[in-house]
């Protein structure tokens, strides 16, 4: 039986082998020093002696006692109190580092489109699809990272009947659906602004926006207030020969036909609406939002490669853009809105709609 237990222990010996002085004991001795060990303990016990410095005492002179196991010294101070310490302060520090990361990868690898308090209690809903089979409070999408410039006679405008994210690897384009689920009638307004940049990226970066009315291109104006027109104003041997968008135009003013130098050649011209300020690209309003009716935006955000802005300068520049939406409550409104009104504004102050909209959205 000894040597059975014998040639179990050679099999299956423990990490840390108990001793007692230089003798490696088997794991039947260790079993029997255990025993009596326990033993020990509940007849001391019942003596009312409950001191472990006695206990050990008497253990160690009955022979049941295992020397202690010595560690290196980098794990015995681990395990010790202030090892203890030092590593929970490590690990806490490495959580926290992991967080901040999380964080910062979650503000600049995407954006969201948001609904204010206000705005969920007077029944707005936002989708990414026209069914509302999905509603939500606010939308959430990646963000276009490494874009490089492309012309705007090369845009996939059918990216304007893609619902949600329909963005490539040159440009950013975003549908999703705003429905007044209330039980009133409203109107109201919306800005999109620039809430950060770098590089001055906003020089090159041009904005189409479709909304149920057409489709507008907006464009950051020439240092002396023109428009920045591709080809300019005063240019008249190039242009475009054909532009497949101009149809979808509100304003057919946007895109001008000219004669060549030679006048062999019709050419088109692009004329972008200016930035309104150095903070905001566009405001409008919609008027009398009828209960169940919504409103379909599609936001297409590039680098114009024929825009003379457009240079390495801008390399490793990003461009936050925010989109805020407001009850309007001029009393424009019917009857029904007009109550809303009385109610205390409810609809007042609805802002930060898209909170972050592109921020973090960087080129190259």
């Amino acid at each position: 039986m000894s040597r059975l237990d014998s040639r179990g222990d050679q099999q299956r010996r423990p990490v840390f082998k108990k001793k007692q002085g230089t003798q490696v004991l088997t794991r039947s001795k260790v079993r029997q020093i255990k025993a009596g060990r326990k033993k020990l303990r509940r007849q001391m016990r019942k003596q009312g002696l409950r001191s472990r410095r006695d206990f050990e005492t008497t253990a160690s002179s009955l022979g049941l006692y295992f020397d202690k196991i010595r560690l290196p010294p980098f794990l015995a101070w681990l395990f010790s109190r202030g090892g203890l310490a030092a590593l929970l302060a490590a690990a806490a520090a490495a959580l926290a580092v992991l967080f901040l990361y999380s964080l910062v990868t979650q503000l600049e690898g995407n954006f969201t489109i948001n609904l204010s308090e206000d705005m969920l209690k007077a029944g707005f809903v936002l989708s990414e699809s026209e069914d509302f089979a999905v509603t939500s409070s606010y939308l959430y999408s990646d963000y276009v990272e490494d874009a490089l410039p492309v012309s705007i006679s090369n845009l996939d405008l059918s990216v304007a009947d893609i619902d949600g994210n329909a963005s490539t690897e040159n440009y950013f384009a975003y549908t999703f659906y705003c429905r007044n689920e209330g039980e009133v009638v409203a109107s109201y307004t919306y800005q999109l602004n620039i809430i950060s940049e770098s590089q001055s990226l906003s020089g090159a970066a041009w904005v189409m926006l479709f909304d149920d009315d057409g489709l507008r291109i907006f464009a950051k104006a020439n240092d002396d207030g023109t428009a920045a027109a591709i080809p300019a104003l005063n240019d008249s041997s190039r242009g475009y020969r054909s532009l497949d968008f101009i149809s979808m135009l509100t304003d057919s003013s946007q895109v001008q036909s000219f004669q060549g130098s030679s006048r062999a050649l019709t050419y088109y011209r692009v004329v972008p609406y200016a930035f309104e300020d150095d903070q905001t690209v566009v405001s409008g309003a919609v008027q009398n939002l009828q209960p169940g009716e919504y409103r379909k935006y599609t936001v297409l955000l590039w680098l114009e490669g024929d825009d003379p802005d457009c240079t390495d300068e801008l390399v490793g520049g990003h461009l936050g853009l925010q989109m805020n939406f407001a009850l309007d409550t001029t009393g424009d409104n019917d009857g029904s809105s007009a109550g809303a009104g009385e109610r205390g504004g409810v609809w007042e102050s609805v802002s930060s709609f898209f909170s972050g909209l592109f921020n973090g959205l960087k080129f190259w």
